[in-house]
């Protein structure tokens, strides 16, 4: 290590030109790492071929410590099941006068699966589902939301109002 040194020095002080002047000394690290020559019994010290590191590696390590980590993937929801056994309802909307006019009711049909309510139409077509309640009854409930889905049904009109027929006068006036 002492001849690497003292060989080091001589080229520095060559390359300058004043071989007296006192410089400070660094040392590169490359000569700092040093192995035995593979030509003599390992009493000098010449710079290894082989790097300290791989640079490419250390990159790569650092490129991975850099990136932030990857989000965790969302757990699939679970596939709502569809009711397989249907019950009918039917829904009063309007009470009878008691003579001529016998009300109206609505119609309809309910399942329930894992404590959800199905509605369907008279006509089959899905109406809404909703989550029962501890205690709750799985009818009734079909029969709440059929009956909201009557009233919602044009929220400018008032409930009953497209309901009767139209009065319109047998004679027309030009």
């Amino acid at each position: 290590m002492a001849k690497a040194i003292q060989s080091w020095r001589m080229r520095r002080q060559k390359c300058y030109g004043q071989p007296g002047r006192q410089t400070p000394i660094r040392l590169p690290r490359a000569l700092l790492r040093t192995s035995p020559c593979p030509e003599c019994d390992g009493s000098c010290a010449v710079k290894s071929t082989k790097p300290a590191y791989d640079a490419l590696a250390y990159r790569r390590e650092l490129e991975k410590h850099s990136e932030p980590p990857a989000p965790p993937m969302p757990k699939p929801t679970p596939e709502l099941k569809i009711p397989t056994e249907f019950w009918a309802f039917r829904v009063q909307i309007r009470a009878g006068n008691g003579g001529d006019d016998p009300g109206q009711i609505l119609e309809g049909r309910f399942g329930v699966v894992n404590d959800l309510v199905y509605v369907e139409d008279d006509q089959g077509k899905p109406v809404d589902m909703q989550c029962l309640r501890p205690g709750e009854n799985a009818a009734a409930v079909a029969q709440r939301i059929l009956r909201e889905k009557w009233r919602n049904r044009s929220p400018n009109a008032p409930a009953g109002f497209y309901d009767g027929p139209i009065n319109r006068p047998t004679t027309t006036f030009h």
